[in-house]
């Protein structure tokens, strides 16, 4: 399970295949129980590097990026997979949960400090 994430902020999720990802479509998913959905996807399924940026195409590494503020409404558990297409065959590359926190640092303007 990844733990301790903050609901509405910002989250990379780094997955590391072991081979190369030339040419593969990468698609993540993350969903909760009360409906809210989070699709992200390399360019070549649609998405872009601010969706999922390939760090390391011959090695298998990217990262999925969460903005800001997507998860905010989220449930206190969601899923998350992570699947890979090359030449027709499907992989999930990643499956797990995430544990939400509540949002602790509603951040305006900070208050004077006395001298």
């Amino acid at each position: 399970m990844i733990d301790e994430v903050v609901k509405g902020d910002s989250l990379d999720i780094r997955c590391d295949q072991g081979e190369s990802i030339v040419g593969w479509t990468i698609r993540a998913e993350i969903w909760d129980g009360v409906g809210n959905v989070i699709e992200k996807g390399n360019t070549a399924a649609g998405g872009n590097d601010a969706q999922i940026e390939i760090t390391d195409e011959l090695n298998g590494i990217f990262i999925v990026h969460i903005g800001k503020g997507e998860t905010l409404g989220f449930d206190d558990i969601a899923n998350v997979e992570v699947e890979g297409e090359v030449m027709g065959k499907k992989y999930t590359i990643l499956k797990d949960a995430i544990s939400f926190q509540p949002k602790r640092i509603d951040w305006t303007t900070p208050s004077e400090h006395p001298l």
